[in-house]
């Protein structure tokens, strides 16, 4: 039976040296739709997508949980983020709209504000790796699904310009953050390309033994997202024409688990309520005309969805590009690593296809393989233009 806390978006701040360029302090963010994940030159860190309006800033009775990050934007409104959204969040509660959360729309959003401010200013916290100079310039690298990069300018407008607001995090004190961010020092990349770049370079900066045979023969990038499923060819290091099914991913996998909760249980969950329950595994149930509570356990309907949509994935990709074309497949993304079980049964007797973790190159789990090809690619283009 899987653990449904497995997949739950977490929050985690890890102190690490990625490596910094003189003069520029990076940030490598990959605003997921589940996850925001974020690598700097000294940390890397993912926090859930979700931000809430809250009415004044909460207080714990007991001792502040590291994970609660809280938001005060320049006119003093208050926001929960991550987790501590999460929480705040009330069954049956509508106010927040799956599209503004999870469509391509979202840039408009005033949580996209929240949580890309928020993981902006995570990336720029002094640690025992250093922080950013005061003459460094920011330098943002994110990406997009190859289909999506019409989507670019939208995105950098987005997080170019002046931010003001205050962070925070855990039981530290409220820190104030001002800075600009020039529309030229942001870059978009293709995610598919982020992936190539992680498998790539090891843990060192230094080419994987393998890296010639992946730049240099046929390949895919298997990407399933919260909100979508990415394919895209591999060819010579370019990236070809591939496909971006939208409703593929880890968000149809909950879709598909609350109708099985609402079949069994008689209980209507959103996508965003069920996130909450992740954690328990449970979902409760109060019965106020008989005045009884219960809890229902849904590991079962959650593991029925998860091999139900990976099936359909896998499917999807048999009849959507030709597999006897191409020698390899690197399986990425959090929605790949719960996947990553069935497909490997799926492709055993595949033998002219190998499978790739999208972590090989690091001790990292399959979420981080975007973001971190993300600064990497950056980083060694930054060095290459210092010298």
């Amino acid at each position: 039976m899987i653990n449904t806390r497995d997949y739950k978006a977490r929050t985690e701040l890890v102190e690490r040296n990625n490596g910094k360029v003189e003069g520029v302090w990076e940030i490598a963010l990959d605003a997921g739709y589940s996850e925001s994940k974020i690598f700097s030159p000294n940390m890397y860190g993912c926090f859930p997508s979700f931000a809430k309006r809250i009415p004044e800033e909460v207080e714990f009775t007991t001792k502040t949980p590291a994970n609660a990050i809280q938001y005060r934007d320049e006119d003093g409104n208050l926001w929960a983020v991550g987790e501590l959204a999460y929480n705040k969040l009330e069954r049956g509660d509508t106010s927040d709209s799956e599209a503004a959360l999870f469509g391509r729309e979202r840039y408009i959003s005033p949580s996209w504000k929240v949580m890309t401010d928020a993981g902006l200013a995570l990336g720029m916290l002094k640690n025992n790796h250093g922080g950013p100079d005061s003459n460094d310039r920011f330098f943002i690298q994110t990406g997009l699904p190859e289909r999506y990069l019409s989507d670019s300018d939208e995105l950098i407008g987005s997080l170019a310009g002046a931010h003001r607001f205050s962070l925070k995090i855990g039981g530290r004190p409220w820190q104030n953050f001002s800075f600009g961010i020039s529309k030229d020092d942001i870059a978009v990349m293709s995610q598919p390309k982020g992936t190539l770049f992680s498998v790539c370079i090891d843990r060192n900066g230094k080419m994987h033994p393998e890296a010639h045979m992946y730049l240099t023969s046929s390949g895919l990038v298997f990407d399933p997202g919260f909100g979508t499923l990415d394919v895209f060819p591999v060819i010579n290091g370019a990236v070809g024409r591939g496909e971006t099914f939208s409703d593929l991913g880890m968000k149809r996998v909950m879709q598909e688990t609350a109708k099985l909760i609402k079949e069994r249980y008689g209980e209507d969950l959103s996508v965003i309520q069920l996130q909450k329950d992740l954690e328990s595994g449970k979902i409760r149930h109060v019965d106020l005309r008989r005045f009884k509570s219960e809890e229902y356990p849904f590991a079962d309907l959650l593991e029925t969805a998860t091999k139900m949509v990976c099936d359909e994935a896998i499917e999807r990709l048999a009849t959507s590009i030709s597999l006897a074309d191409y020698n390899y497949m690197i399986v990425t993304g959090g929605t790949g690593a719960a996947w990553y079980p069935y497909i490997q049964e799926k492709f055993k007797d595949f033998t002219t296809i190998k499978l790739i973790k999208g972590n090989q190159n690091d001790n990292l789990p399959f979420l981080y393989a975007n973001c971190r090809g993300y600064y990497l690619y950056r980083y060694n283009k930054l060095a290459r233009d210092a010298k």
